[in-house]
């Protein structure tokens, strides 16, 4: 079963302050050494004010970020397998030419490993602070993904003509190794992330855990009865196009947290329609397992730590307890 852990970069932050990256290392070498198919990291550019209710009930309650795709440089410079990537790059936040060839630049880096997960954003703050209108963000990354795919995929100089960009006989200096361009994960719960993805990703990663948006424009909760119906339409619309099926890869959202005793006693499979999170290798076992019934092939966890050993103590229960008997349930 091929599962990607969001790194905790919040938690680095100290030794990045310090120009230390060994955190960094044995955490990610360590990840790579117990079998996880890929680490990812979090976009975010400036502080804000924003509540994000996923992170306040963490121990550890730190949370910077440092640039997403200057640290997949250093992560596979430390790696060999493990596939290295965001979730979630903000599309519009940057330039779509740039992007491309940061973006390109590090899969050739890498050998082909890079993994991107996009979406519009929803931090408003964030958005007002970079001067990104935000009630335009859907269409801006429609378009920068399309400048995206048409630079990767190129053999040559090429053209596009957008509402807000557009050029003539451009190329990028380095194309990306796999190609037409890296694997694309469409970030969002909504039908319309689902579209954007059946359109242009190779995978729909939606978030599925009880998570309190800050406001009612920032997303929507997603079930798990849902998903089999909104998988079975994206699976025609993509045989309709002759596009190979879309991967459905999930995030179970905050830090798993193990317990020794039961947190969810007499509870239903009927009643497991988001990840908990917390529960004993049993409980969170069974949530794994009833999620790849439903159709998703891959998942992202999250694991937080005191320290390095401790977070790696986590990762190698996921990687032994759960992750082997996911496609057993």
């Amino acid at each position: 079963m091929d599962v990607m852990v969001s790194l905790p970069m919040q938690a680095f932050i100290r030794d990045l302050r310090q120009g230390s990256r060994q955190s960094i290392r044995d955490c990610v070498q360590g990840l790579e050494d117990l079998g996880y198919w890929g680490v990812i990291v979090v976009d975010h550019i400036l502080r804000s004010d924003t509540d994000v209710a996923e992170h306040h009930d963490e121990e550890h309650f730190n949370w910077r970020f440092p640039d997403p795709l200057s640290t997949l440089g250093y992560l596979a410079a430390i790696t060999t397998t493990v596939r290295v990537g965001t979730r979630i790059l903000v599309v519009p936040y940057r330039s779509p030419i740039a992007t491309a060839h940061a973006v390109a630049t590090v899969d050739s880096l890498s050998g082909g490993r890079v993994v991107l997960g996009v979406a519009p954003g929803y931090d408003a703050s964030e958005f007002v602070k970079l001067g990104v209108p935000r009630t335009k963000r859907g269409r801006l990354t429609d378009e920068y993904l399309d400048v995206m795919r048409t630079l990767w995929a190129a053999d040559g100089p090429v053209d596009f003509d957008g509402p807000t960009v557009s050029f003539q006989s451009a190329e990028l200096q380095l194309g990306p190794v796999q190609r037409p361009g890296p694997p694309l994960w469409v970030g969002g719960n909504t039908q319309v992330a689902l579209e954007r993805a059946v359109r242009v990703g190779d995978g729909w990663t939606p978030s599925i855990f009880a998570y309190h948006w800050p406001s009612a424009t920032d997303g929507v909760h997603l079930t798990r009865d849902q998903l089999p119906g909104m998988l079975e339409w994206a699976g025609q619309r993509r045989a309709e196009a002759g596009l190979a099926p879309l991967t459905c890869v999930p995030s179970s959202g905050v830090p798993l947290k193990f317990t020794d005793s039961p947190q969810h006693p007499g509870r239903a499979d009927s009643d497991i329609q988001q990840f908990s999170a917390i529960g004993t290798v049993e409980e969170q076992l069974r949530e794994f397992q009833l999620f790849h019934q439903a159709g998703c092939s891959k998942f992202v966890i999250r694991l937080l730590g005191a320290d390095t050993d401790d977070f790696l103590a986590q990762a190698e229960v996921f990687a032994k307890q759960i992750m082997p008997f996911i496609e057993q349930g």
